[in-house]
């Protein structure tokens, strides 16, 4: 079967678009594994969820390694199955992905830092609407004590959820970071010329 040849840009944009819809999909899939995961580790509290906002997001960040490198494994095949550029082209694809890659390191810990302020500041917004719940009818040293005991609780999940929110974005970051080689060699493994 004879390959058509297409231009950098159009390989260039197709390998992003492949790329971006893959990567739609399985973040759809993933989203919907982590809810019924979260769902199941909620099960588990106090003592025996110590080790969970580390392991969790351990876990979380290799599967993400992964499946970045299968995502981007399939949407170059899917490019070079039934075309090819020439290998002169090479190095400018490269520095475009490069950028591409780049700015999707950027926008994820973009995206985690402001889900991560986001979940703080909603937990400090829940405290002081129990604060104000409690107040309502209790007196105040009564008050004060059930909100430093949420206070605790806060803390200690800030620590957690600042620590796990880290390991996902160093996993991110290195995942789409070592796509700069990675992509280097699977363009040239497909594209047949």
């Amino acid at each position: 079967m004879e390959k058509k040849e297409i231009t950098t840009k159009t390989t260039i944009k197709a390998i992003i678009t492949g790329f971006v819809s893959y990567g739609i999909i399985a973040m759809f899939i993933c989203f919907l594994i982590i809810a019924f995961v979260n769902q199941f580790l909620n099960l588990f509290t106090g003592k025996h969820a110590s080790g969970l906002y580390i392991t969790v997001p351990l876990m979380a960040a290799i599967l993400i390694y992964f499946l970045i490198h299968a995502i981007c494994r399939i949407s170059i095949y899917d490019v070079f199955k039934k075309c090819k550029t020439n290998p002169e082209n090479y190095k400018t694809i490269n520095n475009y992905l490069t950028f591409f890659f780049v700015c999707c390191v950027m926008l994820s810990i973009a995206l985690f830092s402001l889900m991560l302020f986001n979940n703080l500041r909603y937990q400090v917004n829940d405290i002081n609407l129990y604060k104000l719940r409690l107040a309502e009818g209790l007196p105040a040293d009564l008050v004060d004590y059930f909100s430093s005991v949420r206070i605790a609780t806060y803390n200690t999940a800030k620590t957690n959820l600042t620590t796990g929110t880290i390991i996902l974005i160093l996993g991110t970051s290195l995942s789409f970071l070592s796509l700069i080689t990675y992509q280097r060699k699977m363009i040239k493994k497909y594209n047949e010329f």
